[in-house]
């Protein structure tokens, strides 16, 4: 018996062509897919959010 992964719906974005093209050349040098990161940088965005302290900000 497999199981499958659950898929989550896709989420269209309309980026700038130039944030596009900068977010990516940052996945490619990162080794990551586009959607690895961007879900990096919002991972780091939610904990700044929730911790604003931390990470050397005052």
């Amino acid at each position: 018996m497999t199981m499958r992964a659950k898929q989550k719906p896709n989420i269209a974005v309309r980026l700038p062509d130039d944030l596009q093209a900068y977010l990516v050349r940052k996945a490619a040098e990162g080794f990551r897919s586009l959607t690895g990161e961007i879900t990096m940088r919002l991972e780091r965005t939610r904990e700044l959010d929730q911790h604003p302290r931390h990470k050397g900000q005052q």
